[in-house]
């Protein structure tokens, strides 16, 4: 990554310095701390692509700067790698299990640590773009005119936009687990047939959450859920 800003964090100043030069090297911009509480005050202001902190540190190990980075929504997405002299298994686990992106032992070559760096910051810049899409496709469905049901490979109601719940006029917990038929009438539509089926396309009559019969247009279509089961969106 070019131009990364990497905050590294030991209180054992020719550390700082050693990974200052090698990050120097990558065209990277350095942010020196030497103390648990000098980083999350760095990391706030700076809003680092990468954190290196070390976990044996006084007064503040790295293992709870590492945990209220994870608390502080400011800086929860900030990839943080681990450095230590502690190669315990039990070490590493707890460091992961805090949300570290890696974990580091001393002595370690700056060909690794570089590399490992360059792999937390991808990934986590992978993730971000992933969450941002998700954040998209939920925002549009969300806001479209039209109800949207997703069903699960037993018919079985999964998710439901803003538009299909104020069409049925129940509440989460009376839709999700449903079939479509349970929540919204089918005029001429029998009950079993009303999850849809592949390339089913045209109109409906419904009883809406009014009491009135209305036609709508409606359409079904095959789909992949993420556990690889087969389900169906219905759109109407």
């Amino acid at each position: 990554m070019n131009n990364a800003r990497v905050l590294v964090c030991d209180d054992e100043p020719h550390i700082v310095s050693l990974i200052m030069g090698w990050l120097e090297t990558e065209e990277w911009e350095g942010i020196p701390c030497y103390s648990g509480e000098e980083a999350l005050r760095e990391a706030v202001d700076h809003q680092p692509d990468l954190i290196i902190v070390d976990i044996m540190m006084p007064q503040m190990s790295g293992y709870e700067v590492c945990r209220l980075l994870k608390k502080d929504p400011r800086t929860t997405d900030i990839p943080v790698v681990f450095l230590s002299v502690r190669s315990d298994v039990s070490d590493i686990v707890e460091g992961m299990d805090l949300g570290a992106s890696d974990y580091l032992t001393k002595p370690f070559r700056p060909q690794e640590l570089l590399s490992r760096a360059r792999a937390a910051m991808r990934d986590n810049s992978r993730l971000r773009a992933e969450q941002k899409n998700h954040k998209l496709k939920n925002t549009i469905l969300e806001t479209i005119p039209h109800a949207v049901l997703a069903l699960d490979d037993m018919g079985k109601i999964i998710y439901f936009n803003k538009a299909a719940q104020k069409l049925s006029g129940r509440t989460s917990a009376e839709i999700l687990g449903k079939t479509p038929s349970e929540i919204v009438t089918f005029r001429n539509l029998a009950p079993d047939e009303s999850g849809g089926s592949k390339g089913d396309l045209g109109t409906r009559k419904i009883i809406n959450i009014e009491g009135k019969e209305v036609e709508v247009n409606y359409s079904a279509f095959p789909i992949k859920l993420p556990d690889k089961r087969s389900g169906f969106v219905i759109t109407l």
